[in-house]
């Protein structure tokens, strides 16, 4: 049996949408709870309850128990997410709203924009974060890493030349670090979307409707160049 997502019995009560992120979070994306920024997926979660008056409830959850969670109904929405990175026995459970954004990793390297629209990488090891796949780009060398800040480190202290980020982490995490990177060709590009559990089926008009409405109105680019901004005070050591 699926949860209710009404938070209590009675009509005049708020819905109440439950979600989710790992304790780290997903820099810029999702910031650790307490943080005094949360994070761009939390601000466009505000927008969305502003418009539609569903209420977005966030916790803290491995991923095994999150997806745990999410098959029991315990868990309605996943933010940022891609219907082709399910099998098709997950998303048997789940609707996707429209598109909100797009997530795109491109080949980084050290120092300011040179205009490169492409750069061979043939004969050169290439950095990659470990664990992630790129079915689409021909490696002659991969070089795992074990996070973004290493690999950013590392083309920036002359340890690598090119590396696979994506951009909006790269351009982040690159200014909190205080540092330089730029992009040249993209290795993939894909929309970002709500998964929504099938028992919260009759709320993705709604939040359809306000996903529209902030992309229209710019808002959600917005809110992406605030934590793109050049003077960004520092997340960690």
């Amino acid at each position: 049996m699926c949860d209710p997502v009404l938070a209590e019995d009675t009509p005049s009560d708020p819905v109440v949408l439950r979600t989710g992120q790992a304790e780290d979070g997903y820099l810029p994306f999702l910031f650790p709870m307490g943080a005094p920024r949360r994070g761009i997926y939390v601000e466009i979660a505000e927008r969305i309850s502003d418009l539609t008056g569903i209420e977005i409830e966030w916790g803290i959850y491995p991923a095994t128990r999150g997806r745990y969670l999410f098959e029991r109904c315990k868990l309605h929405l996943e933010f940022g997410v891609s219907p082709s990175w399910y099998s098709e026995e997950e998303r048997a459970n789940s609707l996707f709203s429209i598109p909100f954004m797009s997530h795109t990793d491109a080949l980084a390297y050290a120092g300011p924009d040179k205009g490169l629209d492409n750069i061979a990488v043939e004969g050169q090891p290439v950095l990659a974060v470990l664990g992630y796949r790129y079915p689409t780009f021909d490696f002659d060398e991969r070089f795992d890493v074990d996070s973004e800040r290493t690999m950013i480190r590392m083309l920036t202290t002359g340890h690598a030349k090119l590396g696979i980020l994506q951009k909006t982490v790269g351009q982040f995490l690159a200014r909190d670090m205080g540092v330089e990177i730029a992009f040249a060709q993209d290795v993939q590009s894909t929309d970002l979307s709500l998964r929504i559990h099938n028992c919260a089926a009759e709320h993705l008009p709604a939040l359809n409707k306000a996903i529209a409405e902030l992309k229209s109105s710019g808002e959600i680019d917005r809110i992406v160049e605030r934590y793109l901004e050049p003077k960004q005070a520092k997340i960690s050591p």
